[in-house]
């Protein structure tokens, strides 16, 4: 039998790594199938094919074939009918129709087949499933600032809302309430008032009316003594408010609702597409679809911000449930819903922000006198501040006294002021007419007198 039986291949862009980085889970007969699919050149009367000294051979074939492969396999058939594997380091010309390789086996495509592995920790592996969010691991790669690509917020929370008054007074219907209730499942000791309300481009005119009626409503409760039933005024989001639960008064120049009675907690669902693209610029890896590429954060506008992950809510959308309830300033949350497989993810909620609370005040020298005088007509002269003025006795104002009494006073010292005097050479330059005219006038208008005349 001749020795000179061995087979050799040469094959062309066999993209394996020679530090074994990147490396096939071939069998042999897989990596030989992928040799042959990739041939260049081959024969099968070599001698012994790599005695483990000097790893060159020469073959017959010309200089262009051997310069455009990279990769050999060969098997000595003589001894075993096992495949060797191994990269081309040289190509050196001999003759025209021979070359000699020199070459570096392969060992972990040669002897893949031949060795069982343990069981092992794998740090990181190529992964055959590339959808958005089924990779999540960190790549250990600095991120710069991130820029925004679309922002989402509700106008029932921060653009319309209601100026709400605690009161125990309505005084459209003159009526006092002197009773517990409850609205969105608080408990309350006084009916609230709401008033229409909102922040958006164009309102000015519809809140000046409101504000009006504002006034008005509190003008109510000067005129019938019941400032102090005035608990509270603040203001709440309309998302707070169902509309079914509103009772309109209109009555007299009175315009507002009154809130009725409701035990249920308000809940709203808010639904936010995950961000799938981007505005300038296409990624070629879904995993930069992922955090800290990608991700949604939410603020209160409060200095509290939370951050969410897209890939952590298990379905199309990122789904929150804000929960509110009806108390002075407003409380509520943000929960997310079906986040990190929570149905209600309550640690990982955001406060809603304070809605502002208003101050108001009354005229405790007005209020004593509505409280002291008889057949009064109180004029209530206000702003959102709340202050009254002006009583009335015998039918005759008391601020139209004083008004009347000045003008009388201004009357006289106008026919009494000290004169010029330009002929005088004295250092006063000024002569006093208090004659005995002047003393007539300043008894006929003295103050008594004209308070006398006008409010006996």
């Amino acid at each position: 039998m001749s020795s000179k039986n061995s087979e050799v291949i040469m094959a062309k862009e066999i993209k394996v790594d020679r530090d074994y980085k990147n490396v096939l889970n071939y069998s042999e007969q897989q990596m030989l199938d992928l040799v042959k699919a990739n041939r260049v050149n081959g024969a099968s009367n070599f001698g012994f094919v790599g005695d483990g000294f000097t790893n060159t051979i020469r073959v017959p074939f010309t200089y262009a074939e051997c310069i455009q492969s990279n990769y050999l396999a060969f098997q000595n058939k003589f001894f075993s009918n096992k495949w060797f594997f191994a990269w081309i380091d040289n190509v050196a010309y001999i003759n025209d129709n021979t070359c000699e390789l020199t070459f570096t086996v392969d060992s972990w495509s040669t002897w893949f087949s031949y060795w069982s592995p343990e069981v092992t920790f794998v740090n990181r592996e190529h992964t055959n499933d590339d959808t958005i969010g089924a990779n999540t691991i960190p790549e250990n790669i600095a991120v710069d600032e991130v820029v925004c690509e679309q922002t989402t917020q509700d106008s029932a929370l921060n653009q319309y809302l209601y100026i709400a008054i605690m009161s125990n007074y309505d005084p459209a219907n003159e009526q006092d309430y002197n009773y517990i209730t409850a609205y969105n499942g608080m408990v309350f000791g006084s009916p609230i008032f709401l008033f229409p309300y909102n922040l958006t481009e164009g309102s000015e005119t519809s809140n000046a009316t409101t504000m009006k009626r504002i006034v008005k409503f509190i003008g109510g409760c000067v005129l019938a003594k019941r400032t102090d039933a005035i608990q509270c005024i603040f203001a709440l989001p309309s998302a707070l408010i169902n509309q079914r639960d509103l009772e309109l008064i209109n009555k007299d120049d009175y315009y507002y609702y009154k809130l009725q009675y409701n035990y249920k907690p308000a809940e709203i669902n808010f639904n936010i597409n995950k961000r799938t693209t981007f505005s300038d610029y296409t990624p070629k890896n879904n995993k930069c679809f992922v955090y800290p590429y990608n991700y949604l954060e939410v603020t209160n506008m409060n200095g509290e911000t939370n951050i969410y992950k897209y890939e952590n809510f298990y379905n199309s959308q990122a789904t929150f449930l804000l929960n509110l309830a009806l108390q002075i300033g407003c409380s509520g949350r943000l929960i997310p819903t079906n986040y990190k497989k929570k149905p209600l993810n309550n640690e990982e909620s955001i406060a809603l922000g304070k809605y502002p609370t208003f101050s108001w005040s009354g005229d405790a020298y007005v209020n004593w006198l509505t409280e002291q005088a008889v057949n009064n007509v109180i004029t209530p002269i206000m702003t959102l501040g709340a202050t009254a003025i002006g009583a009335v006795v015998g039918g005759v104002p008391r601020s139209n006294c004083w008004i009347f009494w000045s003008k009388l006073a201004f009357k006289f010292w106008w026919k009494c002021r000290p004169k010029r005097n330009k002929t005088s050479t004295s250092n006063s330059r000024y002569s006093s007419c208090w004659n005995r005219k002047c003393r007539y006038e300043h008894f006929k208008y003295s103050s008594w007198n004209i308070w006398k005349f006008l409010c006996r």
